[in-house]
């Protein structure tokens, strides 16, 4: 439990690399210490095996800049709507068909979609979007 404690003043965690898969998302295991990262500013889990993020990641209200591009990521959790501080993500070359829950993030400035399997392009105000590498069909 003491451990969680110097987890609040964590403000950059870079999980890259690190051959993250499932089993290390599942509760029990990736997820206790989510909530205690309640001052994280920069998360980055690019270049795993991520095929979901847990739903607790909406714990992390400060977060500014969020990478898990290069996973198997399919679907983002609702929670990722309440990431009111996200300006930069990038979810690049990952199997996401939509990103809904970040229409109404307004600090959204930069979003990497590149190489994904969105099939329109998202209405986000005020964000510099790529979409590029996805079968888009249509701009909603």
């Amino acid at each position: 439990h003491n451990q969680k404690v110097g987890l609040k003043q964590l403000r950059i965690l870079d999980l890259s690399h690190n051959l993250l898969g499932l089993s290390t998302v599942t509760p029990g295991s990736f997820t206790p210490w989510i909530g205690a990262l309640s001052h994280l500013h920069e998360f980055d889990v690019s270049h795993n095996s991520l095929t979901e993020l847990p739903d607790d990641v909406g714990d992390l209200r400060e977060i500014t800049t969020f990478s898990a591009s290069y996973n198997a990521i399919k679907s983002l959790p609702t929670s990722v709507r309440l990431w009111r501080q996200l300006s930069s993500c990038d979810l690049s070359n990952n199997e996401l068909s939509e990103v809904d829950d970040f229409i109404n993030l307004r600090q959204l400035k930069v979003l990497n979609l590149f190489h994904n399997k969105l099939t329109a392009v998202p209405a986000i105000q005020g964000a510099q979007i790529d979409v590029g590498d996805n079968p888009i069909q249509k701009t909603s």
